[in-house]
């Protein structure tokens, strides 16, 4: 096959259309899925899933109707067709999987074998305000004439509503779709809701979470110190995706909605004591059929792509003490210090710069953006021991997110090895 393989071929893009490669005969195409049917050849497969379509039409006199490639992730790669003579039932698989029917859209089969099996099919608007619920469990809130704006994580031609959320469903990530005509307009967030005419529905089963986050637990909100310290807003439209988009967006690994109305963000798992999960039962001010915490409870998730929060070790002649409690009035270390880059651009390297230029034993980062010097040794008492990001010493740094400047009364100290040897 080609060196070049445009993304509109590959998943989750190429999920529901018609696929051909050259002059081959045209295979509807469906994505992260494998097929019952069992199969009566396997043949390697060079470059993508597309040399799976011209295998299958070179064996067509032994009755190749489809495959199911195994290989690379969105059907990109080496791998194995395993050929078909017929598709069965459709199974969810792996990412890495694609299969190929030369007969209707995947789409359409799934929907057929729902109508066979007597489930009751959706339409606009006589369902509106109904839930239907998807092969695979999930379950889905009518909404006639209403879209929800952005959140596009692909599109795909179908026959009916049905057919558009059965696809989505089947998509990771998708929570709310729009079909407009034959077009269904899969999407990864719910947004502000718009009324025009489109027939739609999202997911209500579950937490709904942008792609890349998941649900971590519920945890007591004391309010001092904060499990999460950085409010992102209080809001009448909160959800948990929208929390956790507002989070990612400002560089946070961990969002967490409370009272029904309340974002709070952070950069470490909070280290207070769980809660039983039904006291995050509050329902979300943006979407009654959601959860958003609860009265001093928080409901946390976590972006799998976010770099956690670390306090470094060591940088050149300097070793970390440990985080130590600190005060305006009676400070932990006497001398504060500027950074070239000023409050906003700190980050721990610039402060223990700071510190060696001005020949200091002791230095330490406070607030996220703090720099202290001292040659007195600190007040052993003041250090607060253990994991210095779960004693508060957890503000990222102004100027590197990934590195963690103290706290609120919180100073995360350094000092030269030769001081405390």
């Amino acid at each position: 096959m080609t060196a070049s393989i445009p993304t509109t071929s590959l998943c989750p893009v190429a999920n529901g259309q018609r696929i051909s490669a050259g002059s081959s005969s045209q295979y509807n195409v469906t994505c992260s899925s494998d097929c019952s049917q069992g199969a009566y050849a396997s043949v390697g497969a060079t470059s993508s899933y597309l040399d799976c379509v011209g295998l299958c039409d070179a064996d067509a006199a032994n009755g190749c109707l489809g495959f199911v490639y195994v290989g690379g992730e969105g059907g990109l790669g080496g791998g194995i067709c395993w050929l078909k003579s017929g598709v069965g039932s459709y199974v969810p698989a792996g990412t890495n999987h694609v299969t190929g029917y030369k007969g209707e859209s995947g789409v359409f089969l799934l929907w057929t074998m729902l109508i066979k099996a007597g489930l009751p099919s959706v339409s606009c608007p006589q369902s509106n305000g109904t839930s239907y619920t998807a092969a695979n469990g999930d379950i889905f809130l009518i909404e006639c004439g209403i879209d929800h704006a952005g959140g596009d994580i692909g599109s795909i031609h179908v026959s009916n509503l049905m057919g558009c959320i059965e696809a989505c469903a089947g998509t990771a990530g998708c929570v709310d779709v729009s079909l407009s005509g034959a077009a269904c307009y899969m999407k990864g967030a719910v947004g502000y809701s718009v009324a025009n005419g489109v027939s739609g529905a999202r997911l209500i089963s579950g937490v709904m979470l942008p792609k890349g986050f998941g649900p971590v637990s519920c945890v007591v909100d004391s309010g001092n110190p904060r499990p999460l310290p950085f409010q992102a807003y209080s809001s009448s439209s909160n959800t948990p995706s929208q929390c956790a988009t507002a989070c990612s967006n400002q560089g946070y690994k961990y969002a967490g909605t409370e009272y029904g109305t309340e974002c709070w963000c952070g950069d470490y798992l909070p280290s207070t004591r769980s809660a039983v999960s039904t006291d995050c039962s509050m329902q979300c001010s943006g979407d009654s059929m959601q959860t958003c915490g609860g009265p001093n409870r928080l409901s946390v998730t976590a972006s799998a792509s976010q770099q956690a929060l670390v306090a470094r070790q060591s940088y050149n002649t300097w070793q970390l003490e440990g985080c130590y409690s600190d005060s305006a009035a009676n400070r932990t270390l006497s001398t504060p210090l500027n950074v070239a880059a000023g409050a906003g651009g700190m980050t721990e390297e610039r402060c223990l710069d700071a510190c060696t230029a001005k020949g200091f034993a002791f230095c330490g980062v406070e607030f996220g953006q703090e720099c202290f010097g001292a040659n007195n040794t600190p007040d052993a008492t003041r250090n607060l021991g253990g994991d210095p990001l779960a004693q508060g010493c957890d503000y990222p740094c102004a100027g590197n997110r990934t590195e963690a400047c103290g706290g609120a009364n919180r100073v995360l100290v350094y000092a030269v090895a030769s001081a405390v040897s």
